[in-house]
């Protein structure tokens, strides 16, 4: 569509040759029977779906129809750019915040540093852990794509068999009483994997195929490895400016209502900043599995090419729908600060009513995040702005929405079982490497079989989590685009598509019959499809 409406540009093709000209040419002259004539949009937009009969009816020229056979993403234009306005003020925020941190907060910092650079020979040992960590991560997803089924049933086995335990235990030290419960929690995950079985296949099978394009595409774990260090040293700004803020509102003695206000404000935009980071990862594995979904051919590599949208065109909706899910974590985190002095005070009925209180604010933040990282998942593969996507996931989420999150629960199951191995390994080699290990490398650390085993632990399991939020990205890329674009799947990964056919079929569902994508014109339907396993 948009190379129709920009035709004017395209040279005019030879009488012999039938490409441009056959879509719809510039030329003047009055339409006839016989003659070339400009072509309506619509017309155009039908010639790019496929016929009833399995035919398309494909423009001519190579070159012409590969240009339009790409990712639907890929249409956006570097001069359109929706949601701007929220582009501009999460910029003017984050130049605030460093202002604030480098004004503020670097003399304190300078001031207050201590003289003990010592130690550095434990950073060796940090260094090992943070391979290890990776090297794990990559064999988890490997696991995933093996077996990602199997796992998950082996997690409801073991949960049965623990509360089943528990329950015989309880019974055989004589407490009845105490072993209804565990009873009650065995029945129910008896129960529940029942009635999930057949989704367990399919989400073993989304987990599989995003797997598959997650290793297909390893920069996308080099992208969400980067904005994580983009992430860390945001941290280390709020944390300046939030210190130099406190030391300057102590100097300049102001009240606690202005304390309050810059508090909250700096909580907020510190907030939006963390989303904008970690969405961006959303939106550049989305784009990337949108473009092996689409089996696009391209001389740009698909993963940089998602980033550089996620940066720019995408990059203001990207702010818009980050700004509302930081307001609900900043209302959550408020109410958990009055609930702290509530408990400070010792009144127990409005202690219980904050209680309630932090509760609801936690799960609305919790839904507004659910909620946010489908809808970005719609602007990474579609290119829409926030307003659109909102409104295209919540149509999903009324016709899908319980498929939707059973499936984001199952995949959690394991994404967070992944994180919890690799925190252990990472754990156990930090504390080998700290008992075993020279003994220069922990000259001057007290405790540093316990320090490096937990610090260890904790590198582990936040490279995991960096490495699962790609794979969750993927998986739920994959489970929208199979909802909306099967026939798309068929016609570029058939081994893919067989697979998830049968699932779904298992679910008693029907597919659609026209891929959303190509009914709105969005992408061209082709013949020949590039793999890039």
């Amino acid at each position: 569509v948009r190379a129709w409406e920009r035709r004017e540009s395209f040279p005019e093709p030879a009488r012999d040759c039938t490409s441009w000209r056959d879509m719809g040419s510039s030329s003047s002259k009055t339409p006839t029977e016989g003659d070339d004539a400009d072509v309506p949009v619509d017309t155009l937009k039908s010639s790019l779906i496929v016929n009833e009969d399995g035919s398309s009816n494909s423009l001519n020229a190579s070159g012409d129809r590969q240009s339009l056979s790409t990712a639907p993403a890929a249409h956006a234009s570097c001069c359109h750019c929706p949601d701007a306005i929220f582009l501009v003020l999460w910029l003017g925020s984050v130049v605030a915040m460093c202002a604030l941190a480098f004004v503020y907060g670097l003399d304190e910092i300078k001031s207050g540093a201590g003289a003990d650079k010592g130690k550095s020979g434990i950073m060796k040992i940090f260094g090992l852990c943070l391979a290890v960590a990776i090297v794990v991560s990559q064999l988890w997803v490997r696991v995933m794509i093996s077996c990602g089924g199997l796992l998950l049933k082996c997690m409801f086995l073991s949960a049965s068999l623990l509360m089943s335990g528990m329950a015989a235990l309880c019974i055989s030290q004589g407490l009845p009483y105490f072993a209804i419960p565990f009873g009650v929690m065995t029945l129910l995950i008896v129960t529940y994997f029942c009635c999930v079985t057949n989704k367990i296949d399919l989400a073993s099978q989304c987990l599989r195929t995003a797997c598959k394009i997650v290793r297909a595409y390893p920069s996308t774990q080099v992208v969400a490895l980067v904005m994580t260090t983009v992430s860390m040293v945001w941290s280390c700004i709020f944390a300046m400016a939030l210190y130099g803020v406190h030391d300057f509102f102590d100097a300049e003695d102001m009240s606690n209502g202005r304390r309050v206000v810059a508090w909250i404000a700096l909580i907020l935009v510190y907030f939006w900043g963390a989303q904008v980071c970690k969405n961006i990862v959303v939106c550049t594995t989305a784009g990337t599995a949108a473009e092996w979904w689409f089996a696009r051919s391209s001389p740009v590599h698909p993963t940089w090419s998602a980033f550089d949208r996620a940066v720019t065109v995408n990059l203001g909706s990207i702010c818009y729908g980050s700004f509302f899910v930081a307001v609900t974590q900043t209302v959550a985190a408020v109410v958990t600060k009055i609930k702290k002095k509530v408990d400070e005070n010792g009144n127990r009925v409005l202690g219980a009513a904050m209680c309630c209180c932090v509760c609801l604010a936690n799960c609305i933040a919790k839904i507004a995040e659910t909620f946010t990282s489908y809808a970005f998942i719609v602007v990474g593969v579609y290119g829409y702005g926030f307003g659109k996507a909102g409104g295209h996931t919540a149509k999903l989420f009324r016709d899908q929405g319980l498929l939707l999150l059973e499936m984001d629960g199952l995949v959690e199951l394991v994404l967070t079982m992944g994180s919890v191995v690799v925190a252990l390994i990472t754990g156990a080699a930090g504390a080998l490497m700290a008992e075993k290990g020279p003994d220069d490398w922990t000259d001057g650390v007290k405790n540093p079989t316990v320090i490096c085993g937990t610090i260890g632990a904790i590198m582990g399991f936040g490279v995991c989590q960096t490495c699962m939020s790609v794979v969750e990205s993927a998986n739920n890329s994959v489970l929208i685009s199979w909802m909306e674009n099967p026939h798309a799947l068929e016609q570029n990964h058939p081994d893919e598509y067989e697979a998830l056919h049968v699932t779904w079929k298992k679910l008693k569902r029907t597919e659609v019959a026209v891929d959303y994508a190509a009914e709105e014109g969005l992408v061209a339907p082709t013949e020949v499809t590039v793999e890039r396993d």
